[in-house]
């Protein structure tokens, strides 16, 4: 089991609404389950639960978040990137935007940088 305080820097792609890019982070890492909180792009709180995947330096992971009320009180999440070393992450996922009762699809990129405090 690992703790982990990271750091994400993201860019919404095709959004329409400015969005914060600026994400601390605090992580938890077991071989069944990644779990955490993080400040998200509506400057709110979330939490989330998932599974994250490995095959040599890329990634997969899904779950479930909180914190996007417009969307629903818990939401699927997925993204995908690959390591750039131990401590940093780029990552690609899809982002969603409530616009005149319609929700849209949009892209997330960002990279991210972990810190293991345990």
């Amino acid at each position: 089991m690992d703790l982990l305080l990271g750091l994400a820097l993201s860019a919404h792609v095709w959004f329409e609404g400015n969005y914060n890019s600026v994400h601390p982070h605090i992580r938890l890492e077991t071989e069944q389950v990644v779990a955490g909180m993080y400040y998200n792009s509506m400057e709110r709180m979330s939490a989330y639960v998932g599974k994250e995947l490995e095959f040599d330096n890329y990634f997969v992971e899904g779950g479930l978040v909180t914190g996007y009320p417009d969307i629903g009180i818990a939401i699927p999440y997925g993204r995908a990137g690959f390591d750039i070393n131990n401590d940093a992450k780029i990552f690609i996922a899809p982002g969603f935007e409530k616009r005149l009762d319609e929700i849209k699809t949009h892209i997330v990129i960002g990279i991210e940088f972990f810190k293991k405090v345990y």
